[in-house]
């Protein structure tokens, strides 16, 4: 028995050698396969992963476009009132200097006119 199985290895050595490097080869090759399997999938999470960040990415140009006009437009709002604010100070003090005139100088503003002085009263000296 052990001789018949020493003559077959002796004799078929080629050919066992040559088996032993295919199955060598088709392990490199499953091996391979695997790798390939692996990368493959995480190529597809990846481009997953990357189309969400795109999703958000033009979701948050869209927010940052709306959040623009609708600070342009609140900035005008706040200068109106900025500039109505200001009218009605100016108005206010307008009207309570002339209040405070009109009560010193009577309605017409007699006692607030320059008098004009009578025949040499303005001669300066004499």
């Amino acid at each position: 028995m052990m001789r018949s199985t020493m003559h077959h290895y002796n004799i078929n050595r080629a050919e066992l050698r040559r088996d032993e490097q295919v199955n060598s080869l088709l392990a490199k090759v499953e091996d391979l396969k695997s790798v390939l399997g692996r990368n493959i999938s995480l190529l597809l999470e990846r481009e997953q992963q990357l189309d969400s960040l795109m999703d958000k990415a033009t979701q948050a140009r869209q927010d940052s476009m709306i959040f623009k006009k609708k600070s342009f437009r609140a900035k005008r709002q706040m200068e109106t009132k900025s500039y109505k604010m200001w009218f009605l100070i100016c108005f206010t003090l307008a009207v309570f200097f002339y209040v405070i005139i009109t009560s010193a100088c009577g309605i017409r503003w007699q006692h607030c006119r320059a008098t004009s002085y009578s025949d040499g009263d303005n001669s300066g000296g004499n």
